[in-house]
């Protein structure tokens, strides 16, 4: 029996007409498609009761997620699009961690642990204590946003990234994920090491001999 394989998650957020935020999470499988709809710090179990989380979006997961991030993207929103591998943005798109504002610590849900590693810490510092907004052309100066679309673009942008990463080769994306986030601690020797072995294992994955037969038969690769 053929096993699913989710590749990739798409992650619409923003504000509803309520001014809370909310998610769509789109999975991007292969073969097909599902979707289903979540809130920031709320997650699924099998059985289908609610269970809160403090890791709406963790590392531990070997897919992509990408953010779709429209209009107001603030508090819990920002961590969750903080937390994503790539974070597609409308030219509407403002973002800030508002904790700070209603007297909470800014380091929140992770806030102080995924920032510094996109923008910086002074840049984190300066996002976390003033808990001000910035726009979506400020966002993409300092790396917090991946790309910046018009509005009318965002989700067949970020669509169209997903699905072009569901169509990789999952394996080789999985293992590139887990190397940013663990070389995060070595040093070069070691992440050197690191890399090499994991090149090792994956030159023995039917996904590389798939690529060669692609080149050599000069087609796209059918990876698994």
């Amino acid at each position: 029996q053929h096993e699913r394989r989710r590749s990739a998650l798409e992650i619409a957020g923003g504000m509803n007409a309520r001014g809370e935020s909310e998610a769509q999470v789109t999975v991007y499988e292969d073969p097909g498609v599902t979707a289903s709809s979540v809130q920031p710090g709320v997650s699924q179990r099998p059985e289908g009761e609610l269970q809160v989380t403090n890791e709406p979006v963790s590392s531990a997961h070997a897919q992509a997620f990408i953010a779709a991030l429209n209009g107001t993207v603030a508090g819990a929103g920002a961590v969750i699009a903080a937390a994503c591998d790539i974070r597609v943005a409308s030219e509407t798109a403002k973002i800030a961690f508002l904790f700070v504002r209603v007297g909470l610590s800014g380091a929140d849900m992770g806030a102080s642990w995924l920032l510094p590693r996109l923008v910086g810490l002074g840049r984190a510092a300066e996002l976390l204590m003033t808990g001000e907004f910035i726009d979506a052309k400020r966002a993409l100066e300092i790396g917090l946003y991946q790309r910046v679309v018009a509005q009318d673009r965002l989700l067949p942008e970020a669509a169209g990234l997903a699905e072009r990463l569901a169509k990789g080769p999952s394996e080789a994306l999985a293992v590139t994920k887990q190397a940013l986030e663990t070389e995060w601690s070595m040093t070069l020797d070691q992440a050197l090491a690191y890399e090499s072995e994991a090149q090792a294992r994956l030159m023995e994955h039917p996904n590389f001999r798939e690529a060669y037969e692609a080149f050599r038969q000069k087609r796209d690769p059918k990876f698994r």
